[in-house]
């Protein structure tokens, strides 16, 4: 049977909950809640200690001696950067888009997911006090000479300038270090070139529109597909022939 001992109001209480098992500390944080966690000794005096150090930062807290909200923040940059990029993955998993109404898609996911490990292993940072705004932009810089293009080395900008924008938001970081991230010109850098047809590939497209009527003519139709919850919109394409 575990055996408990009481104690008085605020001071936290300490159990077993197997005769020979660690001694688990109970007690209310500054928040008002009830927090558990083992000891990890079978010592009565040395788990005493543990409890009396729990119930003293508390007491600190609740008495705005120490800023909880400076306290989360420390909490947090505890953690590796993997954790936060996995919560940041969850958000995007449920968090309607405002400008178009759902979730972000699984391949956007998987992008945004690759922009940050990508660059958190190229520049070996392991948990949020490492990030920096200087060594992401002379990262990005130096991505121009292995051609990767001005278009790519923004998507990165912008997923590592969300990915602060939500550590703000959810209390992990005071302030965004990505804010007026730099962007590198996107006209400057075409990959392809426009340029009119030639009056051999004009006569071609002109054929081909003319035939392409002819060429679907008894074709079953084709399915598009549509993502739950959608707005309803065509469900296939059927070509019929001029008569």
């Amino acid at each position: 049977m575990a055996s408990k001992r009481q104690r008085p109001k605020g001071a936290g209480t300490l159990y077993r909950r197997e005769p020979k098992g660690p001694w688990i500390a109970r007690w209310y944080d500054h928040n008002g809640r009830r927090r558990e966690s083992s000891t990890r000794t079978t010592d009565k005096a040395a788990a005493e200690r543990i409890l009396a150090k729990r119930v003293a930062d508390t007491a600190i807290r609740r008495d705005g001696v120490i800023n909880a909200a400076q306290d989360r923040y420390i909490e947090e940059s505890r953690k590796v950067l993997a954790e936060h990029f996995a919560d940041h993955d969850d958000y995007l998993r449920v968090h309607i888009n405002r400008k178009t109404g759902f979730p972000a898609t699984p391949e956007h996911r998987s992008h945004r997911q690759k922009h940050l490990k990508t660059v958190a292993d190229a520049l070996e940072w392991s948990k949020l006090e490492d990030l920096d705004r200087s060594k992401l932009e002379a990262w990005l810089a130096g991505q121009d000479t292995v051609s990767m293009s001005a278009r790519t080395r923004n998507t990165y900008a912008l997923s590592w300038c969300a990915f602060g924008n939500w550590c703000v938001d959810t209390g992990r970081l005071v302030a965004n270090p990505f804010t007026r991230l730099g962007r590198a010109n996107e006209r400057a850098d075409r990959r392809r070139h426009r340029r009119a047809l030639a009056v051999d590939e004009l006569r071609r497209l002109i054929d081909a529109a003319r035939r392409r009527p002819l060429a679907e003519y008894g074709r079953p139709p084709v399915k598009v597909p549509q993502r739950e919850g959608e707005p309803k919109k065509r469900a296939s394409w059927t070509y019929y022939s001029e008569q």
